[in-house]
Parts: structure tokens; sequence; C-alpha cells
């Protein structure tokens, strides 16, 4: 079927912001050194990136609104992935940038910054919190989670 109201609003309002900046890369002085141009493309880069996250979170407000009124219980579904879309799009989006743009010296800080961003869930550390906290647990490293819980931090490279 075709999409609804609220994915196409979303769809058409990052389309128009992208043509803009688009038209206005295409614009700009061919004219500048090989360093301006790349600091050029850096700045509609994060630009496209930024404009990819707004519409993330749009669709997000959407779903977390939650009333009848604004989004029907068949179009969450179907806002719920154009959201996973457009997180995915400014995912490797911002990879691209940092391997093909940016060019990092170390690039593993940057990739680390990257893989925090996109791929880390801060739910390892709370239930690790919650489990060191709570009175009753004797044993920590006897709880079911404790072990996934320090792999998902250790995969996370979490500074001490």
């Amino acid at each position: 079927g075709l999409p609804s109201a609220e994915v196409l609003t979303a769809s058409r309002q990052l389309f128009s912001e992208l043509r803009i900046l688009f038209v206005e890369l295409s614009a700009s002085s061919p004219s500048a050194t090989l360093s301006g141009q790349n600091d050029l493309l850096i700045r509609y880069a994060r630009e496209y990136l930024a404009h990819m996250h707004l519409c993330a979170a749009e669709l997000q407000k959407l779903l977390g609104a939650g009333g009848e009124d604004i989004v029907s219980e068949a179009n969450t579904a179907e806002i719920r992935a154009e959201m996973r879309r457009a997180q995915w799009a400014a995912c490797i989006w911002e990879l691209a940038l940092i391997m093909f743009l940016r060019r990092p010296g170390v690039l593993g800080e940057m990739l680390l910054l990257w893989w925090q961003r996109y791929w880390c869930d801060d739910k390892a550390e709370t239930l690790l919190q919650e489990m060191l906290s709570d009175p009753s647990e004797q044993d920590v490293e006897q709880h079911p989670m404790f072990w996934p819980a320090i792999r998902m931090l250790i995969s996370q490279g979490m500074p001490e």
C-alpha cells in the first residue's frame, strides 16, 4: 500500500532539505583548493547527517506521542520502519564521512566514537549498577545477567 501521511511528510521534508543542500554544494566555488573543497564537502556532509537525525527524531516523536489521534496503530509499524531507515542512513553516512572525507590520523578513536554512538546501549551499564546496588544480591557474579553485561561493556569500549 501507499505510505502513511506521517511517513510521507517526514520523507518529503528530508528530501527537500537534502535537495537544498545539494543545490548549495553544486553552486559552490569549484576553484577552491583541494583542502578547501574537502572542508566544504565535510561541512555539507555534516549538514546532511544532521537532517537525517532530525528526520529520525521527528518520526520517533510521532511514535512517542502514542495518542490515537496522532498516529493510528496501523501506521506505527510503518513509521518505525521509516525511522530505522533514517537511522541506518545516518549511521552509514557518518561512517562514510569518517572513512572517505575526514580520514583521521588515528582512525580507531573516531571509529570508537562512531561505534558508541550507533551500536552501544546503556542497558548494560544500568543493569550492572542495579546488580551492584541490590542489597539482596550477595554474589553479583552469580546473577544471570552479570557476565552478559560485562561482555556488552567490553564490546562497547567503555572506559573504566
